[in-house]
């Protein structure tokens, strides 16, 4: 008779068993889903402004003047995008008397 018993306490505890199964495995699962297109937007932010920058630099009659402008179009784009100040970053290297000839 206690095999009765028993079976009649651990009744209920296999869909309690399920569901924290389903949260432990789910919420990771639905959290990563969720992240992903910030992801993207993000990388899709930073490429673009790197193009933008690298062609405001080239168009530049200057070094400095191409880096200020370059700053300024870089932070106009992460204003765009809703992200604090400071959030984006630009570091432009090369050597300032680079100078292309065309023949």
């Amino acid at each position: 008779m206690t095999t009765g018993a028993r079976c009649r306490e651990d009744a209920g505890l296999g869909a309690i068993d399920m569901f924290v199964t389903v949260i432990i495995a789910m919420v990771p699962m639905f959290v990563l889903v969720l992240s992903i297109p910030s992801w993207v937007e993000r990388l899709l932010f930073a490429r673009a402004a790197a193009q933008e920058a690298a062609r405001v630099v080239v168009l530049a009659d200057t070094w400095e003047d191409g880096r200020s402008q370059a700053q300024a179009v870089v932070d106009e784009l992460a204003g765009n995008h809703d992200l604090p100040s400071g959030a984006a970053t630009l570091a432009l290297s090369g050597e300032r008397e680079t100078s292309v000839e065309f023949g």
